[in-house]
C-alpha cells in the first residue's frame, strides 16, 4: 500500500507510537464500533419503512449526519471566530444539500 511505504520511506513511522497513540487507536475503533452499529440501525429502520424505506431511510440518514457533523462542528467550536459571511455562507451551504437530498429522496 502506497501510505504504508511513503511511512516507511520518509522514516516517520516512529511516529505511530507517540504518547497519543492508544487514545487514537481506542477512538478509532470506537468510531468504527459505532460505524457497524449505525448501519445495523439504519437497515432496521429502512426495512420498517417499507417499500420506500431504501430511498426514504438513506436520505433521512444523510441529512441527519450532514446536521449531525455540522451541530458537533459548532458545538466543538470549529466554527468560533469566523467572519459572519463565512458562517451565513456555510448555513447556506448545508440548507442546500438537504434541500438537495430531499430531493432525490422524493424523486426515488
Amino acid at each position: 500500500c502506497h501510505a504504508t511505504d511513503a511511512t516507511t520511506q520518509s522514516l516517520t513511522c516512529h511516529r505511530l507510537g507517540g504518547l497519543k497513540s492508544g487514545r487514537d487507536f481506542t477512538l478509532s475503533l470506537l468510531m468504527s464500533l459505532l460505524f457497524v452499529a449505525l448501519v445495523l440501525c439504519m437497515g432496521n429502520g429502512m426495512r420498517m419503512l417499507g417499500v420506500l424505506g431504501a430511498s426514504l431511510g438513506f436520505g433521512i440518514y444523510q441529512g441527519l449526519q450532514i446536521l449531525a457533523s455540522q451541530g458537533v462542528g459548532v458545538v466543538s467550536g470549529e466554527w468560533r471566530g469566523v467572519e459572519k459571511k463565512t458562517a451565513m455562507g456555510m448555513t447556506l451551504a448545508v440548507f442546500l444539500v438537504l434541500l438537495g437530498v430531499a430531493g432525490m429522496t422524493v424523486a426515488e
